[in-house]
């Protein structure tokens, strides 16, 4: 009797440890998913940021263009 209360116990005991492993599996698994979503953004902040980078770009080249002055003939 006291060798399977013995065994019960035990068995209890992994039994609450492999609880908490689990919860804190999901809770490693909810941080990496934030953590993917988070870098999705900032990829994509970074691509609207090049993107804004290349309009204004050509937005100050053509300014200067128009800018320009013809002195003489050609």
């Amino acid at each position: 009797m006291r060798r399977f209360f013995r065994k019960f116990t035990k068995l209890k005991a992994v039994e609450q440890r492999l609880r908490q492993l689990e919860q804190k599996v999901e809770v490693l698994e909810k941080i990496a998913d934030e953590r993917d979503s988070l870098w999705l953004f900032i990829d994509e902040m970074r691509s609207q940021e090049i993107e804004a980078q290349r309009a204004i770009q050509e937005e100050l080249e053509s300014v200067i263009i128009r800018s320009f002055t013809p002195q003489g003939d050609a």
